[in-house]
């Protein structure tokens, strides 16, 4: 179970709403003004993602550090990496080859598979990891979905692990947080990957998991992206 074993009063409760809301429309107003700075290039292009990631981490922190909350109830208890790990991959493996074949269909089954990866891949995967996966999951699985748990605590069986609706609450607000900075309707997808990130939340009681598995999700489109010519190295870096 996620979130915290205390229940707030309705008094509480409503305070609860206005920080949630107030939190996630800071943090989308700060996407939405930084990704159209970037387009200018120079600095703001140049540090984009860093910035976001700054803004998903500086919120919850400026939130519960002055409350001296746990952050254990906000999915940063420690956890074996080695578990994590197992976790990602057979996660992997069981989503990885139905999407690959829905990817193949989507952008058509006749192209060929070349696998160039450009000069500097390996630093932007690292990057993803430290500067884009971890802040997200650290904002919306971590403190999003801990903070909703709150007030939404009916719990549901989903193969086995417990979940509420914080679960499709906080994936809706994903989705809508990466719709709204360039209103490409294909954004709304990221929908059911943060499904699966929410419920490794869940199961595990940490972000960890998650973290690895939203990096991983995020190369491994890349690398379909590339390997299949629907972008190039050069746009792969703008």
């Amino acid at each position: 179970m996620t979130g915290s074993s205390v229940q707030p009063a309705p008094r509480d409760r409503r305070w609860l709403v206005v920080e949630i809301g107030l939190a996630y429309t800071l943090s989308v107003l700060a996407t939405v003004v930084f990704y159209q700075l970037a387009q200018a290039g120079g600095f703001f292009r140049e540090y984009l993602h860093t910035l976001v990631g700054a803004v998903f981490v500086g919120i919850p922190m400026l939130v519960l550090l002055p409350r001296r909350e746990s952050f254990d109830d906000y999915g940063l208890p420690p956890q074996p990496i080695w578990k994590e790990l197992l976790v990602v991959l057979v996660t992997a493996l069981v989503i990885y080859p139905p999407f690959w074949v829905g990817f193949r269909l989507w952008w058509g089954w006749e192209r060929t598979f070349d696998l160039m990866l450009p000069a500097g891949f390996a630093s932007s995967a690292l990057a993803n990891l430290v500067v884009v996966a971890l802040p997200e999951e650290l904002f919306y699985r971590g403190y999003m979905l801990g903070r909703i748990d709150l007030l939404a605590r009916r719990r549901v069986s989903l193969f086995g692990v417990e979940v509420g609706w914080s679960l499709l609450i906080t994936s809706a607000l994903f989705a809508v947080g990466h719709y709204v900075v360039t209103f490409d309707v294909q954004r709304l997808a990221v929908f059911f990957p943060a499904l699966a990130f929410g419920v490794m939340r869940a199961w595990r009681g940490s972000i960890t998991a998650a973290v690895v598995f939203h990096a991983l999700c995020n190369i491994f489109m890349d690398i379909l992206l590339l390997g299949y010519g629907i972008i190039s190295p050069e746009e792969y870096f703008q």
